[in-house]
């Protein structure tokens, strides 16, 4: 996972150096939105696969994560591996995988965020969750 942030840093980086560099930079995070649900959303709405807006971006990603001590990732755990590209804890958030959820710290991992900020770029972090406390997501669907 560290690699794909490192990656994707990269990319941004790179690619700015050749065209002419963006303004802004919008990461939308899809919550369980794995290849077989988006392609089911598209069946349901438009009758057939690859119809979702999001299905025809120029650029999408998939990410693995779940968490450092178990297979199911809370919100705390998959928002930290997304954004500093190792494993955490569930109810852990940007923490190594040292950490133990109400019982002691792990090292502290820096996000995107962080990086970014160090290039002098502006970054918010705006979820749109009205319960932002950390929560087991379910294994069934809803």
């Amino acid at each position: 996972m560290k690699r794909v942030v490192s990656l994707l840093v990269l990319a941004l980086t790179s690619s700015c150096a050749t065209e002419p560099r963006a303004k802004n930079i919008i990461l939308f995070i899809g919550d369980a939105a794995g290849i077989p649900t988006i392609n089911a959303a598209s069946i349901y709405g438009y009758n057939e696969s690859r119809k979702l807006f999001v299905q025809n971006m120029p650029h999408i990603a998939l990410a693995e994560t779940s968490a450092a001590d178990e297979w199911v990732a809370d919100s705390a755990a998959a928002a930290s591996a997304i954004v500093t590209g190792q494993k955490t804890g569930n109810g852990v958030i940007s923490q190594s995988s040292a950490a133990v959820r109400r019982e002691k710290d792990g090292e502290p991992l820096k996000t995107i965020l962080e990086y970014a900020e160090e290039r002098g770029l502006s970054t918010v972090w705006s979820p749109t969750a009205r319960q932002l406390r950390p929560r087991r997501r379910r294994v069934t669907p809803t």
